[in-house]
């Protein structure tokens, strides 16, 4: 009995520790890109250096996944709760 709780208890500890370190999808590291077109497109990206998502300027073409349409999308992805300017 002993030895089944004891593995019972090591398999929880086990799923709870591959769920915690899954992390962040790794585009969410990059640096904001605004991309060589000349839109003015108002976007959020994660910087990982501040740990929040921030509003950027996007010209329409180009740059990279760390790219969101709004701020729900970069928290939800990136796991944030909060913006910075």
């Amino acid at each position: 009995m002993k030895t089944s709780c004891s593995l019972v208890l090591a398999i929880i500890f086990a799923i709870f520790v591959i769920g915690y370190t899954k992390g962040r999808p790794d585009f969410c590291n990059l640096d904001a890109e605004g991309g060589r077109c000349m839109a003015y497109l108002r976007r959020y990206y994660f910087d990982q250096n501040a740990g929040t998502c921030k509003e950027f300027i996007y010209g329409g073409c180009e740059g990279n996944s760390n790219n969101f349409e709004s701020l729900a999308d970069c928290q939800n992805t990136c796991g944030m709760k909060e913006t910075l300017r």
